[in-house]
């Protein structure tokens, strides 16, 4: 799958590794509340099966990519 990176930017397929962080954001209200299509506090055994879920999507053509936008620059 591709990655898009720019100067300030890099724009990535989710992957597993993201699930820990993905759910210590849907514990947070403030962020949780913005998003009426997920359960609060989603457990993170939740996030791990969107994401593997997502991923198979994508292979099948069945949805479009989720990205992950990536802050470590």
């Amino acid at each position: 799958m591709a990655t898009i990176r720019t100067e300030r930017l890099v724009l990535r397929p989710l992957e597993l590794s993201d699930a820990a962080r993905i759910a210590a954001f849907t514990r947070d209200w403030d962020v949780a509340r913005m998003v009426s299509s997920i359960p609060f506090p989603q457990p993170q055994i939740s996030v791990e099966g969107f994401l593997l879920d997502q991923q198979e999507s994508v292979k099948s053509s069945r949805s479009p990519m989720v990205w992950a936008v990536n802050d470590s620059w």
